[in-house]
Order: structure tokens, then C-alpha cells, then sequence
């Protein structure tokens, strides 16, 4: 409830400010040409693409050729560009804090892993998701901008969350039996949730939710899947957020990409635990082995 709280402020922080930047951005347009308005707007997004690139500003090349009073409007733009800037790196600080505070609970209860996710996950979606039908409604460089913000705050939550995954999987390979009792719990939530992400476009996703429907259709080793549940339990309550979001602001295929980034971010902070993840879909998709399997098999080797 209290990270719910500090990530709602924060949002309502964030678009209050912006919405401000905006209306100093429009409230030009009535003492300047249509021409002039062109050049502040040029101002305004030519430095929120060169902070999200990291190039430097494009100032030199577009001021060439104008007249004084254009360099000042340009410049103008550029200054509203900076506090949008300052503005958006502000929102993915404060979210960022909120996930520290996520990775905190996990280390005292590592068995709330899947919870734990599903809380920050949830509450940060619901935010995201009427920011971005209101950039998608504009086009444009209003939703690009939009996008990087967003893909600037989940790569630093999953930078954050690299602590949680791998203390879960800490946890879970020293307590086996509390491992089990945990995953015996999740039984019908995972069964669902997978059933869910194996339908999904996503490969990544998709590959999680058969290796732990696999897993629970074998009753399969615990202890040779810590991998597989300790990235399950986390990518799974992101994909569920993502679907809601997907479906409650009609966003479209479009935030596939959302998606995407999301998971490569994590798959690049825990390359290790990424790789017992693989480890254990292997193991839990591999077919049973029967001895009619074997009896089947040496018939079909017969003279």
C-alpha cells in the first residue's frame, strides 16, 4: 500500500509538471509566426532526443541560417526541452527509490518474490498506461518521448531487482523444503498465469509459461528449477500487468515493445540466474521417459 501511495504521487508529480511545461510550450505559439512556433517546437524536442541519445544538441545545425529572434524562440524551446528532461529523469528516480524499496521486502520474506512483483509491477502499469494513450492520442515526438521515459523507468527497476531475483534464488537453493511449500502455495496462480503467457507473441514469455506448466504436469524436481521460478516469478506478474494495461488504455500491439524491453532488461542484469532459467525450461520440457518407451524403442531396432 505505501509503495502504491509514493508511486501515485509521484506520477501525479510528474504530469502536473509537464502538463505546466506544455502549456508554457503553446502559450509561445500566440506571440510568434506559425514558422517561428515550428522552431521552438524543433527546440523543445531536438533536446529531449539528444538527452535520450546522448549525442549533444543539435542547436549548431538547425540555427544556421535563421535570424536572431528565431535563435532566441529556439533557445526557448530548448529550455522548456530541459525541464522536461529534468522533469522525466525526477519520475524515474522516485520510481526507482520504490523499487529499492520492493527488493528491501524481498530480502526479508524471499518467498514474496511473485508478490512483491506483482505490487510494484501493478501499481507502476496503471500510471504508465493513461500516460501513454494520452502521448499515443498526440503521435508523434509526444509519444516517442513518452515511450523513452517509460523504457528509461522498467530498465531502472529491473537494474534494482537484480538484488531480489538473485537473493530468491539464493534463498530457495538453501531452503528446498520451504522452496516447495512456497511453490505448492503458487500452484493455481502460476498454472494460471502460464496458461496465460503461453499465448503470448512474446518467445520469452511464451517459453516460461510451458516450462512451468511443464513443470507441474511432471511434477518435476524442485530443486533442479530454482532458475525457472526465479525469473517466472518475477516476468509473470509483469506480463499479467502488462496485458491489463494493454486492455484497460486500448494501447494496441504497440506495447509490445514495452514488453520486450522490459524482459531483455532483466535477462541483461541476471545473466546467471538467466541461464539456470534456461537450465530448468530444458529440464522441465525434456518428455518422461517410460519403459514402454524403452520396450517401443528396441522393438523398432528389431532384425
Amino acid at each position: 500500500m505505501k509503495n502504491q501511495l509514493q508511486i501515485s504521487n509521484a506520477f501525479r508529480i510528474y504530469k502536473r509538471k509537464m502538463n505546466s511545461i506544455y502549456s508554457e510550450l503553446y502559450s509561445v505559439k500566440e506571440s510568434v509566426s506559425n514558422s517561428e512556433y515550428q522552431i521552438l517546437l524543433e527546440g523543445f524536442w531536438d533536446k529531449l532526443k539528444s538527452a535520450a541519445s546522448g549525442v549533444g544538441s543539435f542547436l549548431g545545425k538547425t540555427t544556421k541560417n535563421i535570424s536572431n529572434f528565431s535563435k532566441d524562440v529556439y533557445n526557448k524551446g530548448v529550455e522548456l526541452g530541459k525541464k522536461a528532461v529534468e522533469v522525466g529523469k525526477e519520475l524515474v528516480n522516485k520510481i526507482s527509490e520504490v523499487s529499492k524499496n520492493t527488493v528491501a521486502a524481498i530480502k526479508s520474506a524471499p518467498g514474496k518474490l511473485m508478490d512483491a512483483c506483482k505490487d510494484l509491477y501493478s501499481s507502476v502499469s496503471n500510471e504508465v498506461g493513461e500516460i501513454w494513450k494520452k502521448a499515443k492520442e498526440k503521435g508523434g515526438d509526444w509519444l516517442a518521448n513518452a515511450k523513452q521515459t517509460i523504457i528509461n523507468m522498467y530498465n531502472k527497476i529491473s537494474e534494482n531487482l537484480k538484488d531480489g531475483i538473485v537473493m530468491f534464488k539464493n534463498w530457495a537453493t538453501k531452503n528446498i523444503e520451504e522452496f516447495k511449500k512456497m511453490v505448492a502455495e503458487k500452484k493455481n496462480e502460476l498454472a494460471e498465469a502460464s496458461e496465460s503467457a503461453i499465448k503470448s507473441s512474446n518467445e520469452t514469455v511464451k517459453k516460461i509459461g510451458e516450462g512451468i506448466k511443464s513443470f507441474f504436469q511432471k511434477a518435476a524436481d524442485v530443486s533442479k528449477n530454482v532458475g525457472l521460478f526465479a525469473i517466472g516469478l518475477v516476468v509473470l506478474p509483469f506480463y499479467g500487468s502488462y496485458l491489463l494495461m494493454k486492455k484497460t488504455y486500448e494501447l494496441g500491439d504497440e506495447a509490445a515493445e514495452y514488453l520486450k524491453n522490459g524482459i531483455e532488461s532483466i535477462k541483461k542484469n541476471v545473466p546467471e540466474v538467466w541461464a539456470e532459467f534456461t537450465k530448468g525450461f530444458e529440464t522441465a520440457s525434456k518428455p518422461a521417459v517410460t519403459e514402454r518407451h524403452f520396450i517401443k524403442t528396441f522393438e523398432n531396432f528389431k532384425y
